[in-house]
């Protein structure tokens, strides 16, 4: 038992939220997650996000380089939504000597994503310029990149 007789009133107080973490293993791609029943209480769970170790890939990695025509490397940051029917996320990635990475899912119908989704990426530098876009829309049926160890993107942009 990783949070024995959990109690998250005692530990939270009323409409705050409580942040556990534990190091777990997986066996075989599944992780098991049981609860037991205290007299009285049912066992609740209102969200849970599931992190890989620190420095483990869990599939290929894109590697996108951001240069200007002299071959400096661009400052500035990656931002990128993922959006479907069901879900909307949103985030930005400060790029390091113009490059920014990110773990591809190599099939995301294999974890439960069913829905069409749409990824819009965009590039801004420092002042806030936007320099660069891209929208693509996957279908999750139809990618799997199982075979991909690892893809780059290299860009070119106009100094604003």
């Amino acid at each position: 038992m990783v949070f024995p007789e959990l109690d998250i009133f005692a530990a939270a107080g009323a409409n705050a939220a409580l942040i556990k973490s534990a190091n777990v293993s997986v066996t075989n791609g599944a992780l098991t997650i049981g609860f037991t029943r205290v007299v009285g209480l049912d066992p609740e769970i209102s969200a849970i996000e599931i992190l890989p170790a620190s420095g483990v890939t869990t599939g290929p990695v894109m590697t996108f380089n951001f240069s200007y025509p002299d071959g400096t490397a661009v400052i500035g940051a990656l931002n990128y939504t993922v959006s479907s029917s069901l879900l909307s996320f949103q985030g930005s990635q400060a790029l390091v000597n113009g490059k920014a990475q990110s773990e591809l899912f190599a099939n995301p119908s294999a974890m439960g994503i069913s829905a069409q989704f749409q990824v819009d990426l965009s590039l801004t530098d420092t002042a806030g310029h936007a320099l660069w876009q891209m929208s693509v829309g996957m279908n999750p049926a139809l990618v799997n990149l199982g075979g991909v160890q690892s893809s780059a993107l290299n860009v070119v942009v106009q100094k604003m």
